[in-house]
């Protein structure tokens, strides 16, 4: 798919997509994930949300089989150091960069493929992985800049292979709270990226983050919320929080066909929880 013309009345993948306080700062335009808008859709919609939340008994020990067959072996962190500046700068140009070229080979391409170097025996430093989907990437801090004329602060999204790490949230490592994680959805060239993988995760599926020390924390997917109108992000979770329930939210974008045309009016999100 040939790279898409900003459409003014439409958030594409550079621009910010604003929602109460927070906005998320996007990329190019391209595919996404996403339905129109309409009475027969938004009824789809809640039977979709249903059925990911409240599978049928029989889909979550089947789901739970395969987390067993997919985790009978917990990973231990590498001795490596990250390579790579771990904190996202957007004053700099990374667009030459930004190919899936330059996708390092332990990163998973897109959802449904494997990273082409995946070891289950280790994981590395600040990066994060969901077993039973093969999703592996690397880990980025990013922060936000305050657009005045908003009065939010819109969260800096990192090169598309990269998923970011909201430095306003709760630390990786933390015992409470909220850490928010953000990627893209789609490369600058419409195909599918990294992050578009979370949208394979299922409720009771394994999460594994590790800190820039190498501190490996395990989650359990606890909910799935594919259509949340990036308006109102803020407004279901408070992303800033460090003294809640703990949890990690992991967000991409979503949105709708216009006009042969994907806009992002939405985010794609996973929330998990602290394994028991």
């Amino acid at each position: 798919m040939a790279k898409n013309t900003p459409n003014k009345s439409k958030f594409t993948r550079r621009d910010a997509l604003k929602v109460t306080g927070i906005a998320l700062l996007a990329g190019a335009a391209g595919a996404g994930i996403g339905t129109a808008i309409d009475e027969q859709n938004k009824q789809e919609l809640n039977s979709k949300i249903a059925e990911l939340n409240n599978p049928d008994p029989t889909k979550v020990a089947e789901v739970q089989g395969s987390n067993k067959a997919s985790e009978a072996i917990t990973p231990t962190t590498t001795d490596a150091t990250p390579t790579y500046p771990t904190t996202y700068d957007p004053s700099v140009n990374t667009e030459a960069e930004d190919t899936p070229e330059n996708l390092p080979d332990t990163t998973t391409p897109h959802y449904g493929a494997e990273p082409k170097n995946y070891d289950p025996n280790k994981l590395d430093p600040f990066s994060i992985r969901i077993p039973i989907i093969k999703f592996n990437a690397e880990l980025q801090y990013t922060g936000g800049t305050y657009n005045p004329k908003t009065g939010r602060t819109e969260i800096n999204i990192p090169v598309t292979f990269r998923i970011g790490v909201y430095t306003d949230s709760a630390p990786l490592t933390s015992d409470k709270g909220t850490t928010l994680l953000v990627g893209h959805v789609n490369w600058a060239n419409g195909a599918a990226a990294p992050m578009s993988a979370i949208t394979y995760a299922k409720l009771g599926n394994t999460v594994l983050t590790s800190d820039l020390d190498g501190t490996i924390t395990t989650w359990e997917v606890t909910r799935i919320e594919p259509k949340v109108p990036q308006v109102d992000l803020s407004n279901w979770w408070d992303v800033t929080d460090k003294t809640g329930e703990r949890q990690l939210i992991m967000a991409t974008c979503s949105g709708t066909l216009v006009n042969g045309r994907w806009t992002y009016t939405d985010n794609y999100v996973v929330v998990a929880k602290p394994k028991k």
